[in-house]
C-alpha cells in the first residue's frame, strides 16, 4: 500500500497559479489579496466580492482538500445590513460543488458569516482553523475550481482573513 499523494497547491509561486476576482469595488477604496511563501490575506475593501482561485486537478480516487485559515477579522460597525461572509467552494465544469455544499441550493462547503456559527457540509470537519473537505472518488470532472470568498453586503469595509496550507491529500494505493 502506498503512501498518501499530497499535492501543495498554496502560494510559495505567491499568485502565480491563482485568480484574483474583485466585483464592485471603486478604483480607491477595492478589497484585494496580497501573498507571501505562506499564506494569502484577502480583504474585503468596499468590493462587494474578493475571490482567491484556481484549478485543481482531481485524482481518480478519494481524497481530503485541506486549508487553514486564520484571522478572520469581521469587521462589524455597520451592524443593520447583511453580515460579511467568508466562504469556500470546489466547483466542476458546469458550476456546481463536486462536494457537499452547506444547503441545497448554495455551492459553499465552508461558510463562516458575521455573528453567526460556522456552516459546513456534510463531509466536511474542521479541527481549530484547519477545514478538511472529502472528495469522492466518483467526481466526474478531472478538474475543479477551488474558490476562497469574502462576500461584503454592507458598508463596511475591514473585513479580513489569512489562507494557509491549502493542500490536496489522495488516498493511498
Amino acid at each position: 500500500v502506498a503512501a498518501p499523494t499530497v499535492a501543495n497547491l498554496g502560494f510559495g509561486s505567491g499568485l502565480s497559479d491563482w485568480t484574483v476576482v474583485e466585483n464592485g469595488g471603486t478604483s480607491s477604496g477595492k478589497g484585494s489579496v496580497s501573498a507571501n511563501a505562506s499564506e494569502v490575506v484577502l480583504r474585503e475593501g468596499d468590493s462587494f466580492l474578493v475571490s482567491l482561485q484556481r484549478e485543481v486537478a482531481i485524482p481518480n480516487e478519494s481524497s481530503v482538500l485541506e486549508f487553514t485559515y486564520s484571522q478572520l477579522n469581521f469587521d462589524t460597525t455597520d451592524p443593520s445590513a447583511i453580515n460579511d461572509a467568508f466562504e469556500v467552494a470546489i466547483l466542476g465544469s458546469d458550476g456546481r460543488s463536486i462536494v457537499h455544499a452547506i444547503d441545497h441550493d448554495r455551492d459553499a462547503y465552508f461558510n463562516a458569516s458575521e455573528g453567526l456559527p460556522v456552516a459546513l457540509g456534510s463531509t466536511v470537519d474542521q479541527t481549530g482553523q484547519t477545514v478538511r473537505v472529502l472528495i469522492p472518488d466518483n467526481v466526474s470532472d478531472d478538474e475543479a475550481r477551488l474558490a476562497f470568498r469574502l462576500v461584503n453586503n454592507d458598508t463596511d469595509t475591514q473585513t479580513s482573513v489569512a489562507i494557509s496550507n491549502v493542500r490536496l491529500i489522495s488516498s493511498a494505493t
